[in-house]
């Protein structure tokens, strides 16, 4: 009976060819990872970038609103002013 002869050069290259496919994936893993966190980060930046915008619209609608409050407070000033004003005209006809 005879036994195939045993090629050792060629196991060794089957063993190179498996670690430069190791190395291959490797360096796709690693290439895929960076890209993947280069386009979370830039999702990350642009979510950040529409919230500090919509912040920015909130801020200034508050500021509005403060500042509307501030001519309703002075408008109201000005009216209590004036009532008092009828009420002493008032209060001097009625005598």
């Amino acid at each position: 009976m005879t036994t195939s002869p045993q090629h050792p050069h060629h196991e060794n290259h089957i063993f190179r060819l498996s670690s430069a496919h190791l190395a291959s994936i490797f360096v796709s893993v690693l290439v895929a990872g960076v890209i993947g966190s280069f386009s979370l980060l830039w999702s990350m930046s642009h979510s950040l970038t529409r919230i500090n915008e919509k912040l920015d619209v909130l801020y200034s609608r508050f500021q509005s609103l403060d500042s509307a409050q501030a001519a309703v407070q002075r408008e109201l000033v000005l009216l209590e002013r004036r009532l008092s004003i009828l009420e002493e005209k008032v209060g001097v006809h009625g005598r």
